[in-house]
Parts: C-alpha cells; sequence; structure tokens
C-alpha cells in the first residue's frame, strides 16, 4: 500500500521537484502544479472554496512538514530496499572480484549523487521560474499602465490643441479690435465741425461696444495664466 503523502487535487505523490507541496493563506496544502495551473487571478482552494489572490506559485510557501514526511518515506524505502536486496547482491557477488564490486558500487553512488544534483537544479529552476513570472506579471502590469497612460496623454494633446486653436483666434479678434480702435482715435483727432463731431462718436459707440464685449468674452473663457499655473503647482 503507498502510503506516500498526496495532493488532495490531483492524487499524484508530491515530490521535490514539479510537485512539492505548497500551502495556501487558508492552510490546506496542495501541490506547486495543482496550484500553477490554476492561477489566474483567484485560485479557490478545492477543499474550502476560501478565494486566494496570486500571480505565480511562488507566492505560497512550502509545505516543510510535508517535505520532511516524503524524505522519511524515502528513507524508510531505501532501508526496506537494500534489506531485500541485500541476499541478491550478495548472490550477483559470487565470481566477481571484491574489487570490481567495489568499483560497480563506487560508479552507483556517483550516479546517485548526480541524480541528486539533477533534482536540486530542477527545484532551482522551478524557483526561478515562479519568480520570472511574477516579473513578467509586474511588467505586463506596467505596460498595461503606460499604455492608459500614454492613451490619456493623446486625449490631453488633442484638447490642448484644440484650446490653443482657439486662443488664436481670439487673439486675432483682438488685434483687430485693437487696430479698429486705433483707426476711431485718429478720426478724432481729424474732426473739425460739431456734424463730424457727433457722426464719429456715434461711429466710434459700435466699436467701443465690440471691443468691451470682446475683453468680457476673453476673461470669461480663458484664465489668468498665473492662477493656472498656481492650481497646477498645488495639484501636482
Amino acid at each position: 500500500m503507498d502510503n506516500r503523502p498526496k495532493c488532495e487535487a490531483c492524487d499524484e505523490n508530491y515530490d521535490k521537484v514539479q510537485r512539492r507541496p505548497r500551502s495556501l493563506t487558508c492552510g490546506h496544502t496542495f501541490c506547486s502544479q495543482c496550484i500553477e495551473e490554476s492561477i489566474k487571478k483567484v485560485i479557490t482552494c478545492p477543499t474550502c472554496k476560501a478565494e486566494h489572490r496570486a500571480t505565480a506559485v511562488t507566492q505560497f510557501p512550502i509545505n516543510c512538514e510535508i517535505e520532511a514526511l516524503i524524505k522519511d518515506f524515502k528513507g524508510a524505502q531505501l532501508t526496506s530496499a537494500e534489506a531485500l536486496s541485500a541476499k541478491p547482491c550478495q548472490d550477483r557477488t559470487k565470481g566477481i572480484s571484491k574489487k570490481l564490486w567495489s568499483s560497480v558500487q563506487e560508479h552507483k553512488s556517483s550516479i546517485s549523487n548526480l541524480i541528486t544534483k539533477c533534482e536540486e537544479a530542477l527545484s532551482q529552476l522551478v524557483q526561478y521560474q515562479g519568480q520570472v513570472r511574477d516579473w513578467k506579471t509586474q511588467h505586463h502590469q506596467l505596460h498595461d499602465r503606460l499604455h492608459e497612460l500614454v492613451e490619456k496623454n493623446k486625449a490631453v494633446i488633442e484638447l490642448l490643441e484644440q484650446e490653443d486653436t482657439r486662443v488664436v483666434n481670439m487673439a486675432t479678434e483682438g488685434e483687430t479690435t485693437k487696430k479698429q480702435l486705433h483707426t476711431r482715435l485718429e478720426c478724432l483727432d481729424t474732426v473739425n465741425t460739431a456734424k463730424e463731431i457727433a457722426i464719429t462718436i456715434s461711429e466710434d459707440n459700435q466699436y467701443k461696444m465690440e471691443a468691451e464685449d470682446w475683453t468680457q468674452k476673453c476673461q470669461e473663457d480663458f484664465p489668468d495664466v498665473s492662477t493656472v499655473y498656481t492650481s497646477v503647482k498645488v495639484h501636482c
């Protein structure tokens, strides 16, 4: 009977590479692979249905107690295997010199050491992959925020272009109004009779009304630059 600790989600045995046991915030433990496959924005615990927000499997800690159980179980398996294979090994060594058999054992030991190193390297790769995916998520989020900022900036530039056009049109109208007032001043310098004065003043009133309307509209539609600058500094 296989009594090794298993993941409740996939019913596979835990290991120290792809299926390392990790504990969710709710306290339930599942293998790294099942958690990683569930990651979107919210992970739902298969046992208690609690929701956990995460972007990478490495955000959940390794369950050291279960890993210790796995280690103990492997140790017990090795001891049992050695006991069962002791006699066959003795039988196999018949006709083989001790020196040659010693070489076989050394070769087996070196292969076992390499397997252990491979497992450690794979475990390191899994952890690094989790970190890389965290970085990818962060930079995707940064890209989305920058894209949003660029789009907002485009909208602001368009508004500023429209405002610039409005200012140019208003300034052109103001320059025309100013020239008309200068012309009326020159006309007043040339009047010689009461009739000419009356006619000129009557005509001037129309230009004065237009100039007053322009200045009032300018003040209402366009704020004082110093006021706007101060407001921007405060909000920044």
